[in-house]
């Protein structure tokens, strides 16, 4: 499942880039794979595309044929694989789209083009946000030039770099020339309004650069050199910011030109002198109130307006308010406007006699319009000019502009954070550009006079130019697409350029990264031991692997675009089929055996494993992999036949036969079922004399079979066909018995059919000993069936050789157990003699033993007095050794007795039996101190007595051999060996050398002498037999002078040993 989930892993990210369309294109344009940001995008349900021809469906009309001719070439091999364009398409709706298209050629491994791969990014916005820019910069600039009002941009070091041609006018100064002033050249001349000289640093351009406040309607008197003349002008200066920055980066200066306001005023005064026949109204008030003058102007202007004849219309106000006048008017003339019926006038108030106020009236009306539309259209363009700036400003795109001198004038933040510049503007654009590295997207150098703003600045547009440029800070490479523009004033001269660069880094990188997983996730899905195939939602295939198409038959390209289950499901799995692929159509995941269908029409076994790809949440596609589990299956057929064949030989095994002959019968009826055969026969061979004898035939022939004269013994001379499997000594198939054959001999009239035929040798010891035969078996006979026949065969004839060999065992058992029974009846006799000469020799030496011993005592009562010391030694002697022998026939014959006690077992707690032991031993002993330790002993199943003789034998020996040690210790202790309970007497006396321990447990086997320790040395060897009659073992370890290790064990059972 690991493997499926990373295949599937792997496939999603195949399929989603990102947010970008990925289209794939067969060679003749039909669309086999469009991502669901493809689909999206065009207005489409998912798959609604798939195999649609893409030029007829998403290209415009009036492109579609071009470009169809230029895929035509790409497919013909007469274009670049890789290649970065743009181009329109239409969606469902109708709507028009601009794209950038990264397209790449695929190949299949032969190297032939067999469509395209390619990435898109919608890049609508943009294009409209660029002709926007361009739009809004020709709209500035041309309301700029053809507006009556001056404008220039200082810079922070007091240059100007634009003015409009109203600005060139009033300075007097060409485009050339204004680049050049300062604040501080000799040209600039300034006046105040009363002729005295203007401060250059109250001039507003130096306040707005140096408070970073607006200053607004100064009158500044400015000399024109060119007209020899002051041109009075009312100014305005507004500071402008880069985001973040507190300095100015600009400052905006506009110049409304007042100069004929200026002349006006001057004409106003001089025709004062005579104001009767002034042209223009003129009026005297009184501060009372009262009219003292009015010229004829004045009444006609009042008629041509259509207002009242009252001439104080043009001086209203009260006495105090007109004495207030008259006394601002003593210091100097005031002017002001009045608008009055609809007319704007200016009037210029004097004080010519003492009481009155003199008013000379100009109609301003045509030029108050005429300001108060430039003044519109300034404040138009200073809008227009702040949401540009702020557009500009706010773009992640680079914005670059340039003026006709080859400088950058200004650039957006986006630009001066891509090449850390700390202040924008004044960048000479060749020295710029040679410090650059610039090259081509092939890798090569740019050359700089290919700059697109260079370009630009000699009328050439650029669009969307890839470029690669490395950072000169940070060393970074990084991927742009430039889009320059000249810009042109309204008679077509080029007064700068628009530069906008748009950066693709990510995007090349991702592309880059894409082109690597694809071709990993290719290489992979390629080069995969299993056939892969990925399909839409339909099952449409979108792309297989070689071993997809070696496993089916099918080359890439007929397996491209064709429905999986009308390609591979063979008709009896169709059903089956439509199954699968409806449960991956529904999220459900597939893992089943089964069978598809080559082109040849053959089947295959194969697994199949099957998933939905997801991309985004939603099922996009599906990704299905196929192993080819013919050889599994075989192998599992043959298994199958292998378990048959052991089943069979565990049922052969188990049969119980009444004869060999009934056994090969069964035999062959379950080689008969191994093989699917109709019928069969066993024949026996006998190698020297080359001979068949029938064994049987399958129960199903005789009847069937009419031969009249059934021949059961063969040479092997006389045999056709059936005979080669001895002549060749192997076996032998036959699947078209019908078809002529050199070996074949013809078949009795009346014998059975044979269809296929088959014959293997029995082999024993090399020789061939039996011959089988299968036959009509439906299907072929294969070498399967040889090796599971002749396994099987091989088996049971191990089984015949067993019969035969345990039925002259069994004759030879019985000739064995008569002879077993005669010898038996021998011993026992002999036994029963021997134990009547045993008590008849104990009991014959017993008494004259005791006579002896008798007549000793007697002697000694009556006569010891008279005896010397040596007489006294011998007689006592003579009655030591008359009861040593006693004790001696007395062992014996309880040893002898020990063979023929019947063995009563139960359960004996050895540890208290021990006690008494040791307590019973130790009873007469009291000279002698003695350390006796007894650890818990296991309990034993024995005859309760004879153990006792045991631990009497071996702890009285321990006892005797240890009474000489300087502390006499005994340990006696039981422990497990190797699952059996092992009792143990240890002691610290005189030991024994292990050379001669094979001595200790045989009759009259003494070690030490009889006068260093008594005894018979019959205990040891009694010890053992009542052990052995227990089926135990007893064993023994020492050192001499070190002490002796006594073990024993007990046996579950008795023997009769």
């Amino acid at each position: 499942m690991k493997k499926e989930a990373r295949m599937q892993d792997v496939a999603e990210r195949y399929l989603s880039i990102a947010a970008e369309v990925i289209l794939s294109l067969d060679a003749h344009g039909n669309i086999t794979m469009l991502n669901e940001s493809g689909h999206r995008l065009l207005g489409y349900a998912q798959g609604e595309l798939i195999r649609k021809n893409w030029f007829d469906e998403c290209v415009p009309v009036d492109v579609r044929n071009k470009l169809k001719t230029v895929f035509a070439k790409l497919m013909a091999g007469e274009g670049s694989d890789v290649s970065t364009y743009e181009n329109q398409v239409i969606t469902k709706s109708g709507e028009t789209l601009d794209l950038l298209w990264h397209n790449t050629v695929l190949r299949d491994p032969d190297g032939h083009i067999t469509g395209t791969l390619s990435s898109a990014e919608d890049i609508t916005q943009r294009k409209k946000m660029e002709e926007e820019l361009r739009n809004s910069e020709e709209q500035y600039r041309m309301l700029f030039t053809g507006m009556d009002i001056g404008v220039f941009f200082f810079k922070p070091g007091g240059t100007i770099s634009y003015a409009n041609p109203a600005a060139l006018d009033i300075l007097g100064v060409t485009e050339e020339e204004i680049t050049s002033l300062v604040p501080t050249d000799s040209r600039w001349k300034n006046i105040q309004e009363d002729g005295s000289e203007y401060p250059d640093d109250l001039l507003p351009s130096t306040l707005a650069m140096h408070t970073g406040q607006a200053v607004r309607d100064k009158v500044i008197g400015i000399y024109n050199g060119r007209e020899k003349r002051y041109r009075w002008v009312i100014g305005s200066a507004i500071p402008r910011f880069h985001t973040g920055e507190k300095a100015p980066s600009l400052v905006y200066v506009t110049m409304m030109d007042i100069t004929e306001r200026k002349m006006l005023e001057k004409e106003v005064a001089h025709m004062a002198s005579f104001p009767a026949q002034n042209p223009s109204p003129v009026l005297e008030v009184g501060t009372d109130g009262a009219v003292r003058f009015a010229n004829a102007a004045v009444m006609a202007t009042l008629e041509r307006l259509g207002l009242p004849p009252d001439a104080r219309q043009f001086l209203p106000g009260t006495p105090e308010e007109l004495a207030l006048l008259r006394s601002q008017c003593e210091q100097s003339h005031q002017v002001r406007e009045l608008r009055l019926g609809g007319a704007t006038f200016l009037e210029i108030i004097s004080a010519p006699e003492q009481h009155s106020l003199r008013v000379y009236i100009t109609d301003i009306t045509e030029q108050k319009k005429a300001e108060e539309l430039q003044k519109s259209l300034f404040l138009q363009v200073q809008e227009e000019k702040e949401r540009l700036d702020l557009l500009i400003a706010s773009m992640s795109d680079e914005v670059w502009f340039a003026d006709t001198a080859g400088h950058f004038t200004l650039e957006n933040p986006a630009a001066c954070k891509a090449f850390g510049l700390e202040k924008p503007g004044d960048i000479d654009i060749q020295s710029f550009a040679q410090s650059l590295e610039v090259f081509r997207p092939d890798g090569s150098p740019r050359p700089v006079e290919e700059a697109p703003p260079l370009r630009a600045l000699r009328g050439q547009t650029t669009i969307e130019q890839e470029e690669i440029v490395r950072l000169p800070k940070s060393g970074q490479l990084r991927y742009r697409l430039v889009t320059s523009n000249p810009v042109r004033d309204f008679e077509g001269n080029i007064t700068g350029c628009i530069s906008v660069v748009h950066d693709i880094t990510d995007k090349k990188q991702a592309e880059l990264r894409i082109e690597r997983e694809k071709a990993f996730f290719d290489h992979l899905i390629e080069m995969a031991p299993e056939g892969i195939a990925i399909t839409d939602k339909t099952g449409i295939i979108l792309k297989s692997n070689a071993e997809f198409c070696r496993m089916f038959g099918y080359s890439q390209e007929e397996a491209l675009g064709k429905q999986i289950d009308d390609l591979i499901a063979p008709p009896e799995r169709e059903a089956e089929a439509r199954n699968l692929t409806a449960s991956l159509m529904h999220g459900g995941t597939v893992s089943v055996d089964t069978q598809r269908r080559r082109k040849d029409g053959s089947l295959l076994d194969v697994w199949v494993i099957g998933a939905p790809i997801i991309v985004s949440g939603r099922e996009e596609a599906v990704f299905a992999i196929y192993r080819d589990i013919s050889e599994k299956k075989k192998l599992e057929r043959e298994r199958e036949k292998e378990t048959a064949r052991l089943k069979i030989l565990v049922s052969i095994l188990q049969h119980q036969s009444d004869s060999l002959q009934e056994f090969l019968n069964y035999a062959l009826d379950q080689a008969i079922c191994l093989t699917d055969s109709k019928i069969g026969y066993i024949y026996h061979y006998n190698e020297e004399k080359q001979h068949f004898t029938l064994n049987t035939w399958s129960r199903d022939v005789m009847p069937a079979c009419t031969v009249i004269d059934q021949v059961k013994e063969y040479d092997l001379r006389d045999t056709g066909f059936w005979g080669e499997v001895v002549r060749q000594r192997k076996p032998i198939i036959n699947n078209d018995f019908a078809a002529p054959n050199p070996y074949k001999k013809g078949t009795p009239e009346g014998h059975v059919p044979l269809s296929k035929f088959m014959s293997i040798p029995v082999f024993s010891d090399g020789k061939i000993v039996g011959v089988v035969g299968l036959a009509n078996k439906n299907e072929d006979y294969t070498e399967t069936d040889i090796l599971q026949t002749s396994l099987l065969m091989e088996t049971v004839w191990k089984v015949v050789d067993r019969l035969k060999a345990e039925d002259a065992l069994k004759k030879l058992n019985d000739e064995l157990e008569k002879r077993v029974s005669q010898r038996t009846a021998a011993i026992e006799s002999a036994n029963n003699e021997l134990e009547s000469f045993s008590y008849s020799v104990s009991h014959d030496l017993r008494a004259p033993l005791r006579a002896i011993d008798g007549y000793v005592q007697i002697f000694l009562e009556n006569y010891q007095k008279n005896l010397d010391d040596e007489a006294k030694r011998i007689f006592s002697r003579i009655s030591e050794n008359a009861r040593r022998m006693g004790q001696l026939i007395d062992d014996l014959l309880r040893f002898s007795r020990t063979a023929k006690l019947l063995i009563a077992r139960e359960l004996i707690d050895m540890t208290a039996l021990v006690k008494q032991v040791v307590e019973e031993i130790l009873a007469p002993i009291k000279d002698i101190n003695y350390d006796i330790e007894i650890s818990a002993l296991e309990p034993a199943t024995g005859d309760i007595s004879l153990i006792r003789q045991v631990w009497m034998n071996l702890i009285g020996n321990a006892v005797k051999f240890s009474r000489k040690a300087e502390k006499p210790h005994i340990r006696i202790f039981s422990e497990r060996v190797e699952g059996k309970v092992v009792y143990t007497v240890e002691d610290n006396g005189a030991g024994f050398n292990m050379e001669y321990a094979d001595k200790l447990f045989g009759v009259f086997q003494r070690l030490h002498g009889q006068n260093e320790f008594e005894g018979t040395g019959v205990g040891l060897a009694l010890v053992k037999r009542i052990l052995t009659r227990h089926s135990g073992n007893i064993w023994a370890e020492g050192q001499v002078g070190q002490g002796a290790k006594f073990h024993f064990s007990i046996g579950e059972e008795a023997s009769d040993a």
